[in-house]
């Protein structure tokens, strides 16, 4: 298909979206959008199309960028972490992260202001919807120092209005009060909201768990110029196609940590005599014991 039959399609989907909006509105706030925040929408969701269906260019991080990432945080990026980073949020796509437990995929969300900032971009927020709120907690801590502000949102305060912090930290729930969707509508998160980094994603295909967890994709409708990346250890592949239709993920970048560390090793070694091998420390240990005590016997 012709690149310009693609911009056709693009431009005709997103003039449908009409009602969809609405609904969206109906639902979570209660009324219907004004004239002016429906069109502000719809341009939005236009824009949003053009750039993921446009032919894609490789933007890399630079070399002073990642300099500055392993100053602030004490890490160099691993390649998985630069692949969503460049694959993904720099390329306008969504993207679907799969890495181990302490891999290092909050790292892609903490330091994404910087490299969404060394494009040119206002001063860029992300928000991060997490499960956990003592993980929301301990993760802002570590920010203290780093240059990257953070805030682990339980009311809507003036500063949060302002837009003062790098990342906000969320629960689903706090995510979709009235006050915190009203936000996300002000000029302020039109202009500078960028990445939606949702952690354990695997959670919002759980049918028995917490409700708003199954409605994130509703945010794409009051936020659809920005990024998703969607995260967890480990999933199934039918997980994965309900997880990405619930959020309306637009042909997202997979990707994949290899779970190779260089600083692991593994090691065999023959063990012919291993009951002595094993034993002989045991023994030494005993005796040990039996000689500490003969000496205070002595004293």
């Amino acid at each position: 298909m012709s690149q310009e039959s693609v911009d056709a399609m693009v431009e005709r989907e997103s003039g449908l979206c009409d009602h969809n909006i609405i609904q969206l509105f109906k639902t979570t706030l209660g009324r219907e959008p004004h004239s002016d925040e429906l069109k502000s929408i719809k341009q939005t969701v236009l824009h949003t199309l053009q750039q993921q269906f446009a032919p894609q260019q490789k933007r890399a991080i630079s070399s002073d960028v990642l300099a500055e990432i392993q100053t602030r945080f004490g890490y160099n990026l691993r390649p998985f972490q630069r692949e969503a980073l460049e694959d993904g949020v720099l390329a306008m796509r969504d993207v679907f992260l799969l890495a181990d437990t302490n891999a290092g995929k909050s790292l892609v969300f903490t330091c994404a202001p910087l490299v969404l900032r060394s494009q040119r971009l206002p001063r860029p927020i992300c928000i991060c919807v997490s499960p956990l709120n003592s993980l929301m907690r301990d993760q802002v801590e570590k920010l203290n120092g780093t240059g990257v502000s953070g805030v682990h949102v339980h009311e809507i305060t003036d500063e949060l209005r302002r837009g003062a912090y790098d990342l906000l930290y969320v629960s689903p729930e706090s995510l979709f009060e009235d006050d915190f969707m009203e936000m996300l509508l002000t000029p302020v998160y039109k202009d500078r909201l960028s990445l939606l980094f949702i952690d354990e994603v695997d959670c919002v295909s759980w049918q028995t768990f917490r409700e708003f967890w199954g409605r994130l994709g509703e945010i794409r409708s009051f936020c659809p110029g920005v990024r998703v990346v969607a995260a967890t250890a480990t999933m199934a592949e039918w997980r994965y196609h309900r997880v990405c239709k619930l959020l309306h993920l637009a042909n997202p970048k997979l990707v994949k940590d290899t779970g190779h560390r260089l600083n692991l090793r593994w090691s065999v070694q023959d063990r012919p005599r291993a009951w002595k091998q094993l034993l002989d420390p045991l023994a030494g240990e005993m005796a040990e014991q039996c000689a500490r005590r003969v000496r205070q016997r002595l004293k």
